[in-house]
């Protein structure tokens, strides 16, 4: 389906009232928000600005590419927003080329299958890329995965596979949709499973605390993260690194739960990330049951919660899966379309 011939023929046959259009504008201009309106009232305003377009009072690549601009259309009506921007199954920023090969519907989970190719230098150098910022924009609260499906070495590409899940929402396939991905980080190293010779049977109870804001954390049952935490306070490293990247900063088991602080610090490499791993004496994972962080400066700091019994904590054991990447490439790529209905 040729989506811009398609749109180029739906802004030719609109004509709305210039005074709507001029009046829309200016609202726009001042940054008002909306009144309330009746559905039939705003679908007149949807079609209005997108007449703008066609007549040339405000182009798609304006609105798609100067932040501000999208973010004021959006506030108006995110129909409007997404109507404006230009249809494209790929974008090119910083050297980078976004394309998604496949888009479709499965229930009520969209799935995205795209590919990010370094179309200016050798900056993916090998198959340990990942993303982040990724979302697509009419996600409501639920649950997203993404993963790298495959590399190729010739072409530099790297292909993901996406999906965004939400029982309590229903796609409409009808609309258009826009992904993105702020950032894309690329070679570098990864170490999985590295041992921490941690002896978590010597963890201190009721450590000493601090209080931080947030950076990101685990969302609580009505779907909010709180704004601050009661995070150990980092002591002596009980591990660290021969790199110096990574170390745990802090364990201590308090209010029926095992406390592990991981620190990440970024200061000599591009970027890094690692992720703790318990297992009880069995051998068994011990299920995260929530995390928390926030930064000071260059450094990270994850604070892990596990539910376990203090008395079980002899013969569980650390591991480490962590990743360190020589570059960073900022780009906010995004791309809009329709998804299919498999």
């Amino acid at each position: 389906m040729d989506f811009r011939n398609q749109y180029r023929s739906m802004n030719e046959r609109i004509a709305p009232d210039k005074a709507l259009v001029a009046d829309t504008l200016a609202r726009m201009a001042r940054g008002e928000k909306p009144r309330h309106r009746p559905r039939r009232l705003r679908r007149v305003l949807t079609i209005a600005v997108a007449a703008a377009v066609a007549i040339g009072c405000m182009t798609p690549a304006l609105a798609a590419n100067v932040p501000g601009v999208y973010q004021a259309l959006y506030t108006i009506s995110p129909a409007v927003a997404q109507f404006l921007v230009p249809v494209n199954l790929s974008c090119e920023r910083e050297g980078v080329r976004l394309e998604v090969t496949d888009a479709y519907l499965q229930g009520h989970t969209a799935c995205i299958s795209f590919t990010m190719q370094d179309i200016q230098s050798s900056r993916l150098t090998n198959a340990h890329t990942a993303l982040s910022g990724w979302y697509l924009d009419s996600m409501g609260l639920g649950s997203s995965r993404c993963r790298l499906v495959s590399y190729d070495a010739q072409t530099r590409t790297a292909a993901f596979f996406a999906e965004f899940s939400n029982p309590g929402q229903t796609f409409d396939p009808e609309s258009m949709q826009t992904f993105s991905v702020s950032e894309l980080f690329c070679g570098g190293a990864q170490a999985e499973d590295a041992p921490l010779a941690v002896p978590l049977s010597d963890v201190p109870v009721d450590p000493p605390v601090q209080i931080h804001e947030i950076s990101s954390g685990t969302l609580d049952e009505t779907g909010q993260c709180p704004t601050q935490y009661a995070f150990l306070v980092p002591l002596e490293p009980l591990w660290q690194s021969a790199d110096g990247v990574f170390s745990l900063s802090a364990a201590g088991y308090r209010e029926g739960q095992l406390h592990l602080q991981l620190c990440t610090d970024e200061s000599r490499v591009a970027s890094a990330s690692g992720l703790l791993e318990l297992c009880d004496a069995d051998g068994q994972t011990v299920a995260a049951a929530a995390a928390y962080s926030w930064t000071e400066g260059e450094r990270h700091y994850t604070e892990t919660l596990y539910d376990i019994p203090c008395n079980a904590l002899p013969g569980c054991s650390l591991t480490l899966d962590s990743s360190i990447y020589e570059t960073v490439i900022s780009g906010n790529w995004q791309v809009t379309f329709r998804l299919e209905k498999e």
